[in-house]
């Protein structure tokens, strides 16, 4: 068997594809329907998506898209980022365009902490804010993105944050 304490994709609880597969950590299924609580408790009903290339990233839009279909959440934006881009290019001043257009008071970033950095570097050189911004697990707690240059200001960011446990005899087994 193989056991992981971070890996989190939906795709790898499908036991027909992944059948010696085991996890430490929650699905992203369950992280996408605690990243939509506040969207309940809060009011909100329009939202933007920015997710990164990727099965985490693309998938965990998806589930976030119908999350809030159902929940009666319009989704102004959404799209997909690819690992290749670079802060200020032109993919991302693109994205960044469409985002200040949607105009939504909440953007939910469902990325990895790399292309994350990325993203929010090139926020700041549009001088783009958001009241809040909904991180996924993987950049929620990261000093990563807290330390990129004049990110404070730019919004509140609400995220999902896994506390790390130790499981006896795993590093053993």
């Amino acid at each position: 068997p193989q056991v992981s304490s971070d890996a989190s994709s939906v795709m790898l609880s499908v036991k027909r594809l992944c059948p010696s597969f085991l996890r430490t950590i929650p699905s992203d299924e369950r992280q996408v329907e605690i990243l939509m609580l506040p969207s309940r408790r809060f009011g909100w009903v329009w939202i933007s998506m920015v997710g990164s290339e990727g099965d985490y990233g693309q998938l965990g839009v998806q589930a976030l898209e119908d999350q809030a279909t159902q929940r009666g959440i319009c989704v102004a934006f959404k799209d997909t980022v690819p690992f290749s881009t670079q802060p200020g290019d032109e993919r991302m001043q693109s994205v960044i365009r469409c985002l200040a257009r949607a105009r939504t008071a909440v953007v939910v970033v469902f990325s990895g902490r790399q292309l994350a950095r990325v993203f929010f570097e090139s926020v700041v050189l549009a001088k783009l804010t958001a009241e809040v911004w909904i991180a996924s697990e993987d950049w929620a707690i990261s000093r990563h993105i807290s330390n990129v240059p004049g990110i404070w200001g730019n919004g509140t960011v609400l995220g999902v944050a896994i506390p790390q446990r130790r499981v006896p005899g795993l590093k053993e087994f």
